[in-house]
């Protein structure tokens, strides 16, 4: 359905799996882009991420990660993750209005760091959707995305993300919010992550007239 290639996003116009896929994103607010990541790049971006630097990143009253700001695979993901073609897509399964960028970062978790997020909203900077890509090479444990109604824990569902190269998707909402649990001892969870913006545009942010 959608591939995000080394150079470009391939989308297969099926009206069926997008009304689909639409219907599902309506009703709960989350889904699993399965494939996200074509094969080869997939591996590609773990075989950079292996010589990447990770340092400690604080977000204040949420929680605590690593993440690789300077990395030639954080550049191909933000380079494909703003393709017009992709933009398209999300919008008709979101029920989206304009996008102007997709923002992101890599980040890592690891056991015993206390490396996780607390229940908060991501709302606010004109995010639209939330997407997380699984870069790790080895099967982790823990470290799994818990989203709710706002303040109501009977509404928690488990958006579980296991296979390197599948993408969540979930809606950024002040009536929702979500949280990452800690990741449990052995390998680390490696993610690619961010938002859909309304503004600015990827134009903008590549000209410098617009920060992020």
């Amino acid at each position: 359905m959608i591939r995000l290639g080394e150079t470009a996003c391939i989308v297969e116009e099926n009206e069926a799996v997008l009304g689909a896929l639409s219907e599902e994103f309506g009703a709960r607010h989350a889904l699993i882009l399965r494939g996200f990541l074509e094969g080869a790049f997939l591996s590609k971006l773990q075989a950079s991420l292996r010589a990447s630097m990770f340092e400690p990143k604080s977000h204040e009253g949420v929680g605590t990660e690593l993440v690789s700001w300077d990395s030639p695979a954080a550049d191909a993901l933000m380079f494909v993750m703003n393709d017009p073609r992709l933009f398209s897509v999300i919008r008709r399964i979101a029920g989206l209005g304009e996008i102007g960028c997709f923002v992101g970062r890599l980040y890592r978790m690891t056991a015993g760091e206390s490396h996780h997020d607390d229940w908060h909203d991501d709302a606010g900077d004109h995010r639209l959707v939330a997407l997380s890509i699984n870069l790790s090479e080895e099967p982790y444990r823990g470290g799994t995305t818990l989203l709710r109604e706002k303040g109501a824990p009977a509404t928690t569902r488990v958006l579980e993300n296991t296979t390197p190269g599948d993408a969540l998707l979930f809606r950024v909402d002040p009536a929702l919010e979500h949280r990452i649990t800690d990741v449990e001892p052995g390998p680390p969870k490696t993610a690619w992550a961010g938002w859909f913006r309304s503004e600015p545009s990827f134009r903008d942010i590549l000209s410098g007239k617009a920060r992020i």
